[in-house]
């Protein structure tokens, strides 16, 4: 099980300037893992050099605007919700040493649907000498965001070895932080792209040995 916070960050489009700053969000979802290999020939298994991972997760996506939405509210916020399928391998750099056995490094694919987008549209007045206005359709009879997007992950985590009275792991508490940098533009006609940083919570418990 996994909660988070997220930090998103947006490009600014063509038209005109009208990200205004960063927003707060949050995530959660499920995690499923498997680390291989023995750090040491007598060590227990899943202590070794490589990881990998996959995980099913909400996150909402938040930022900051100048732009006025359909009811004239100035300053509004823009709200992306998405589901996402992170993918990725993970690296233990220090896999022989106790202490930093379960420090990892960690990079992939994430695979993102939009589930929900608010407001439905954000209009920036007297943007330059070029228009007097600039509208961008967020979820209206117009236009809508794209469905997808795919992102480059990368982060690193650190894990709190749980263990019975045999010195066994029985689970896991994790500290996570990632950066999610966007690939695709926002909507044809609204060229901007998503950046993320997380820092998230994990609790994992085993389910098998490889």
């Amino acid at each position: 099980l996994k909660v988070g916070l997220d930090l998103t960050s947006m490009t600014q489009p063509d038209e005109c300037d009208l990200y205004d700053g960063a927003g707060m969000g949050f995530s959660g979802g499920i995690v499923g893992k498997a680390r291989f290999g023995q750090a040491t020939p007598n060590a227990p298994a899943g202590t070794g050099l490589l990881g990998a991972g996959l995980e099913l997760k909400y996150k909402q996506n938040k930022v900051k605007t100048i732009g006025t939405d359909e009811s004239g509210k100035a300053n509004a916020d823009l709200s992306v919700s998405y589901f996402e399928v992170p993918v990725y391998v993970q690296v233990y750099p220090f896999y022989r040493s106790d202490a930093m056995n379960t420090f990892y490094i960690e990079a992939g694919p994430d695979f993102a649907g939009t589930m929900s987008r608010s407001p439905k549209s954000l209009t920036v007045e007297n943007p330059s000498k070029e228009w007097s206005s600039v509208t961008y359709h967020i979820d209206d009879n117009i236009s809508t965001l794209k469905g997808m997007d795919v992102r480059v992950m990368a982060g690193v985590g650190y894990e709190f070895a749980i263990k019975n009275e045999k010195h066994e792991t029985t689970s896991l508490i994790g500290v996570n932080a990632r950066y999610y940098m966007g690939t695709s533009k926002l909507a044809g006609n609204f060229n901007s792209k998503m950046n993320t940083f997380e820092i998230s919570l994990s609790w994992m418990f085993n389910v098998g040995k490889l």
